[in-house]
């Protein structure tokens, strides 16, 4: 059965991670030249830490579930999405202390996180249709904004257009977004901690597995996920 993971990690105490300059350097070690220029390039600690941490993360997811591939055999399509020649669809996502990755055998996946904070529906107003702004102006919550926006956001990952497909040409009901885009499955999960994710992929979804790694997991990786909870 083609069943999608998500996997997340939560990036407490990254400050003092970040400050770590022999740990930094090891884990930038383990990653991509061009991944550890874009990490080295960041001045503040969180973006770095989730570059960084993104690929940490996949790696764990790949070797888990027991492909012979590490994010380092990534490639760039022509629009600038990460994929693997032969292995897996992913897409990566951070947002605050929050980084997950979603993997699935076949087809695509598509996939947003976002931190629950206030967000005033105009700063976003690049986003939404004329529908939706005539709605959102009416009244509306957190909840209601974030899982409209990274709705949009994983089904543009997914198909790889990414944000040179206008946002605010998709089309909020779900039928008109399945037909629009290819898409057989839009699932959204509530992460512990406060956070909201929503996954886009070409089949349909009847297994879901989840694991969360701690950042020390990912810090002492030596192949053995006996102890991760699933």
């Amino acid at each position: 059965m083609n069943s999608l993971v998500v996997a997340s990690t939560r990036l407490d105490q990254y400050e003092r991670l970040f400050q770590d300059k022999v740990l930094m350097e090891t884990l930038l070690h383990r990653v991509a030249p061009d991944v550890r220029q874009r990490v080295e390039r960041y001045r503040r600690p969180l973006p770095a830490l989730q570059t960084l941490f993104g690929r940490l993360l996949l790696d764990a997811v790949l070797f888990w579930r027991g492909f012979r591939l590490t994010s380092s055999d990534l490639v760039l399509s022509e629009n600038g999405k990460p994929y693997f020649v032969e292995g897996p669809s992913v897409s990566v996502a951070h947002s605050g202390e929050f980084v997950l990755c979603a993997l699935v055998h076949q087809g695509a996946v598509g996939l947003d996180v976002e931190e629950k904070r206030f967000i005033a529906p105009d700063t976003l107003s690049a986003v939404w249709t004329e529908e939706e702004r005539r709605e959102l102006r009416q009244g509306s919550d957190t909840s209601t904004v974030l899982s409209r926006w990274t709705a949009k956001e994983c089904l543009v990952k997914m198909t790889g257009e990414g944000f040179r497909f206008p946002l605010n040409r998709i089309d909020p009901g779900l039928l008109s977004v399945l037909n629009q885009f290819d898409c057989a499955a839009l699932l959204q999960l509530q992460l512990e901690g406060n956070a909201l994710a929503s996954i886009a992929t070409t089949f349909c979804v009847r297994r879901i597995e989840q694991v969360r790694f701690s950042v020390q997991q990912l810090l002492e990786f030596e192949g053995d996920f006996s102890r991760f909870k699933k």
